[in-house]
């Protein structure tokens, strides 16, 4: 069994510094698209990976407004759109799962007033909704999800 859970590991590890490769802290590279699907976090995470990219994961303001606009074009922010951090095993520290990066004091973020919530164990999954601010919530039903695709340009 132990050696079932370190596999696992491994290979959610290696897709994910494939999905991005070697991150140089430029957002130039990626192209992100949103999807109207009602699917689970992780369904969503597995469905990028199959069209060649990645769950999004946000690492600096303009990245951001660009996950905003992919979103803006698919749907309305009054509702709730899947990005790619969870705390899924270590309540209270959000990793970007495409990354593989822990979302640090430092690193850049956009947390709506009073997120991320301690007061449910549940809301494991990050969302992105209004003004493009960011909150926890459940890993199952909601509106759709951000893939990132790395930009041939």
């Amino acid at each position: 069994m132990i050696f079932k859970i370190l596999c696992v590991s491994l290979c959610v590890a290696l897709l994910a510094s494939q999905a991005h490769g070697t991150f140089d802290g430029s957002d130039r590279f990626y192209e992100y698209v949103a999807y109207r699907k009602d699917l689970s976090f992780f369904k969503a995470w597995q469905t990028c990976r199959l069209q060649g990219g990645n769950i999004a994961s946000i690492s600096s303001y303009e990245e951001n407004i660009r996950v905003l606009r992919a979103i803006s074009q698919k749907g309305s922010l009054l509702a709730k759109w899947y990005i790619g951090a969870t705390d899924i095993g270590y309540e209270g520290r959000f990793f970007w799962i495409g990354l593989n990066k822990e979302l640090l004091p430092t690193s850049y973020t956009n947390f709506a007033t009073g997120q991320p919530s301690a007061s449910s164990s549940s809301d494991d999954c990050l969302v992105m909704s209004i003004g493009g601010k960011w909150s926890d919530a459940g890993c199952d039903g909601v509106t759709g999800y951000v893939c990132a695709y790395r930009s041939i340009h």
